[in-house]
């Protein structure tokens, strides 16, 4: 295996709103399925710019992964991105080259927290295809892929069929979406496809059997199937898993705003939340409240709030994420929503009095801030406005959660 492994930054990812699920369709050969899923490790592909590996999408094949296999490699299609930028810019190849290495830079930077997150799960390297040039066999693999394009007409009318899904985007359209002519975008596509090919030869060749992807290359699947003649042998020993994904669910994603800590000043002592809770407020307001608030550290897999229990504290998730999930009547956890940082959590109970409906479990280390209701009788006498703004947000807080799944109930597993 390449070592490539990257240990991730800090940092944290918007994931929108939605929840995707990942399921898998086929692997191909079918004749490879038991052990493909078998196999220790596999490799995920990612192509850059597209909507399948950013937030929600990116982390539903993660889980799926990371359920099923105890190593993966992330292949970040970072040399073959330039094609893309060149086909959507009209880029130079150099200048299409920089920027698509620095856009799988920035892929790796940007999503280091995820892979984070189910690290205990899995062991994540990753591979960008601008490590993979320098290998002895990707001439010949290349080479050889070129030959079939030309020689199998069974696998140049794949390729064609792959190129088509490019052009009839253009077709919708009164206008070509493209930098270049759509027959030049025919070739493109067709090169990227070539490119891509040899690369995977290559992981195959370096021991990966299986890759995951979010869809279906049928081009690729036939050539992990040996369907076309001459295909470089590596390949016919890879196994294809197609993904497919849907929506099953909500994150709850009110947003947060990172605030300099000023070291030794007690005056500004922690993270900002930036969303619709008490939005108005300026720091100097929050301050007070925070003042109020307790500090509580939680390990990854630790419950921060149980069902059940009849604490009526107010928590403010300051760092980390959470999964909030009700027991099934068969003994199971269905999981209802991912909790962001800058969340209010709790808020119900810390009305009603009544015990908490789910639980509440963190899927990474989380830092929460709590009000109790000893100290918000505190509040109420010492700034008897906030107090009404917390409640009066509070309220905003479960009336727009409350419209949310209302919804996107059909989406719920």
């Amino acid at each position: 295996m390449l070592d490539t492994d990257y240990t991730p930054g800090e940092g944290s990812i918007s994931f929108g709103t939605h929840r995707y699920k990942a399921n898998l369709d086929k692997i191909s050969p079918e004749s490879r399925a038991t052990l493909a899923q078998s196999a220790e490790g596999c490799l995920l592909g990612v192509s850059l710019g597209s909507a399948n590996f950013e937030g929600a999408r990116l982390e539903a094949c993660i889980e799926w992964i990371s359920e099923r296999y105890s190593s993966c490699g992330i292949v970040v299609g970072d040399t073959v991105y330039r094609l893309t930028l060149a086909l959507l810019e009209g880029l130079d190849e150099e200048t299409a080259r920089t920027r698509a290495l620095a856009a799988g830079q920035q892929f790796l930077e940007t999503y280091a927290p995820l892979f984070r997150q189910y690290a205990g799960k899995c062991t994540f390297s990753f591979i960008p295809f601008s490590q993979l040039e320098s290998h002895a066999k990707l001439p010949e693999y290349h080479s050889a892929l070129l030959h079939m394009a030309v020689a199998d007409a069974n696998f140049a009318a794949s390729i064609d069929a792959f190129a088509q899904l490019y052009l009839n985007r253009g077709d919708k359209l009164d206008v070509n979406p493209f930098a270049v002519s759509l027959e030049r975008a025919a070739e493109i596509a067709k090169s990227y496809l070539l490119e891509e090919s040899a690369l995977f030869a290559v992981l195959a060749d370096m021991g990966w059997q299986v890759v995951a992807y979010p869809g279906s290359i049928d081009s690729i699947e036939g050539l992990c199937a040996g369907r076309f003649q001459g295909t470089p042998a590596p390949l016919t020993q890879l196994s294809f898993a197609a993904l497919s994904l849907r929506k099953r669910g909500l994150y709850f994603t009110d947003g947060s705003q990172k605030v300099v800590r000023r070291s030794g000043d007690s005056s500004l002592e922690t993270t900002r939340p930036g969303m619709e809770f008490l939005a108005e407020c300026d720091d100097a307001t929050w301050n007070k409240l925070f003042k109020l608030m307790k500090i509580q550290k939680f390990a990854p897999r630790e419950t921060i709030l149980a069902a059940g229990d009849e604490d009526r504290r107010l928590f403010l998730l300051v760092e980390g994420r959470a999964e909030v999930t009700i027991e099934r009547s068969d003994g199971s956890r269905q999981q209802l929503a991912i909790l962001e940082q800058g969340t209010v959590v709790g808020e119900q109970a810390f009305l009603d009095g009544l015990p908490r409906s789910a639980q509440v479990t963190a899927l990474n280390e989380c830092v929460a801030r709590t009000l109790s209701q000893k100290d918000f009788r505190t509040l109420k006498q010492q700034s008897p406005e906030l107090a009404i703004e917390v409640l009066a947000d509070i309220g905003k807080t479960i009336s727009l959660r409350s419209r949310r799944l209302l919804s996107e109930v059909q989406y719920f597993a």
